[in-house]
C-alpha cells in the first residue's frame, strides 16, 4: 500500500487509448513532468463505472490543463478497455492490470 506523500512505483501495462491498444508506463508521463490521477476502478460496463467514467469525460477542468493525464486501472482486458471507451468517447488510457483484486 502506498502512502500519503510516497512516490508510486513505475509500471507498464497494456492498455487502450485514442483507439488503438498499446503499452503505457508511468514514468512515460512523470518523466515529462505531468501530473497524473490514477483512477483504480473494478470492471468495464458497470453502471457506477460508467457514471464515474463519464463524469470525468466532462469534468470542464481537465480540459483546462495541459500536463495532467488521467490513467483508469481495471481488471479487464485491453480490448474490453478499447470497446468500453470506444463507446462512452472516453479519451483517457484505461489500462489493464489483471492482477488487481
Amino acid at each position: 500500500m502506498i502512502r500519503v506523500g510516497q512516490e508510486a512505483p513505475d509500471f507498464t501495462l497494456p492498455g487502450a487509448a485514442a483507439g488503438s491498444v498499446d503499452t503505457h508506463t508511468l514514468s512515460e508521463y512523470t518523466d515529462r513532468g505531468w501530473a497524473v490521477i490514477l483512477v483504480f476502478y473494478p470492471f468495464d460496463f458497470h453502471p457506477a463505472c460508467t457514471d464515474q467514467w463519464c463524469s470525468l469525460r466532462d469534468a470542464d477542468w481537465l480540459t483546462l490543463l495541459d500536463d495532467v493525464v488521467v490513467l483508469g486501472v481495471g481488471a479487464d482486458g485491453a480490448y474490453a478497455h478499447w470497446e468500453y471507451a470506444d463507446r462512452h468517447n472516453i479519451q483517457f488510457p484505461l489500462l489493464s492490470d489483471r492482477t488487481a483484486h
